[in-house]
């Protein structure tokens, strides 16, 4: 099975990187913004991508929903939750 290259919002550490470590058989690529992970997948360069759809700080993370929505024609593979993991004390 080759290797997929999947891009994720960085930095290395970040949740959304940890979210993409879990999977097998990929390559995870840091992506500086939301815009440039999009369009990199839409243009070949990453194989896919894992995006944030809402977070604990800003809740629905509008940058994701507006890319996929207006900017690319894209389809869900997989979606998931993953837990934040605060400590507030």
């Amino acid at each position: 099975m080759a290797t997929l290259r999947i891009g994720y919002l960085g930095p290395e550490g970040s949740f959304s990187h940890e979210a993409v470590s879990t999977m097998e058989e990929v390559e995870p690529v840091a992506c500086d913004t939301l815009a440039d992970l999009l369009a990199s997948v839409a243009d070949s360069s990453l194989d896919q991508g894992l995006v944030p759809l809402e977070n604990a700080i800003e809740g629905t993370v509008s940058a994701t929903i507006d890319g996929l929505v207006f900017d690319h024609d894209f389809r869900t593979r997989r979606a998931g939750a993953m837990g934040s993991g605060s400590n507030l004390s």
